[in-house]
Parts: structure tokens; C-alpha cells; sequence
């Protein structure tokens, strides 16, 4: 007697939207920078924010940098507070736009623009895409991070 095979099915995915994923998260990023004078700089950073299920973001975030190339280098601290928004689609894709408010004297402060992959129901990856300085001009910046559902 010849055994039955086993159907295989498509794994069912679960449908995502601003709702769904509200909640507090806590992040962590890290990725490279570039001064006005071409001089690249390693940038990470920690930090947290709030989903309101509304599609409005707020948190905070600590970040560090420091010269990678030349002579000189100086460590770099920056706080900044977070505002912006986000959208999420049924296949947990989406995008962020966040303003950066800086909290340490000679920052800068910026808007910085972000996809993002949903990995389950309780955390995301995300990357910049783009990110524009308080005077108009485009910040020489690429980071990843991911963020975990903390509540």
C-alpha cells in the first residue's frame, strides 16, 4: 500500500497594520557617517519609542560616533528626543519619517527616513533611507537597526 504524501501549504503570514504593532520598543542601530569634510565616521546608537497605533512615533535615543579615517579622531555623544510617523502595510513592510531633536549642544538636529520589515509581531528591522539636516542639505548617513516590542 503506497503511503499518502504529506500536502505542503504556504505558511500563513499575519496581516500587519499601525494597530497591530503599537506598543513601546526599545532599538539599537548602528551604521556610518560622513563630516562636510569627507571624513568617515562609525555611528551607533541605543534608544526607545512609542507607537501609538495611530501611526505617531516619540522616544529618545543616545548615539555615538568616532573618526574611522586619519589622525584625530574625537568621540562624539548626542541625545536626541524623537517625533514622527510611521506606516505599516498588510505584508509588514513600511516607513518611518522621524525629526530628530537634538538634546546636546552641537548637534544637529535632523529628519531622518526609514523602511522597515516586521520579523513577527514583536520586533522589526529597519535602514535609513534618507536624511536631511536642519539647514536643507542631505546628511551622508546609512544605518540599520533593529527594534524589540517591550510592552
Amino acid at each position: 500500500m503506497a503511503k499518502a504524501k504529506a500536502q505542503k501549504t504556504a505558511p500563513k503570514h499575519k496581516s500587519f497594520n499601525a494597530r497591530s504593532i503599537a506598543g513601546q520598543f526599545s532599538f539599537r542601530f548602528s551604521g556610518f557617517t560622513m563630516d562636510a569634510n569627507d571624513t568617515p565616521f562609525h555611528l551607533t546608537g541605543i534608544g526607545w519609542f512609542s507607537l501609538d497605533g495611530q501611526g505617531n512615533l516619540t522616544g529618545a535615543q543616545t548615539s555615538s560616533t568616532t573618526q574611522i579615517a586619519r589622525q584625530g579622531g574625537v568621540h562624539k555623544y548626542s541625545q536626541y528626543t524623537l517625533n514622527g510617523t510611521y506606516a505599516v502595510n498588510a505584508n509588514g513592510t513600511g516607513t518611518a519619517i522621524i525629526d530628530f531633536t537634538t538634546k546636546t549642544p552641537g548637534s544637529v538636529p535632523m529628519q531622518g527616513y526609514f523602511d522597515l520589515m516586521m520579523a513577527g509581531s514583536n520586533r522589526f528591522w529597519f535602514m535609513s533611507t534618507k536624511e536631511i539636516l536642519s539647514d536643507g542639505s542631505a546628511a551622508d548617513e546609512v544605518v540599520s537597526g533593529e527594534a524589540v516590542k517591550t510592552s
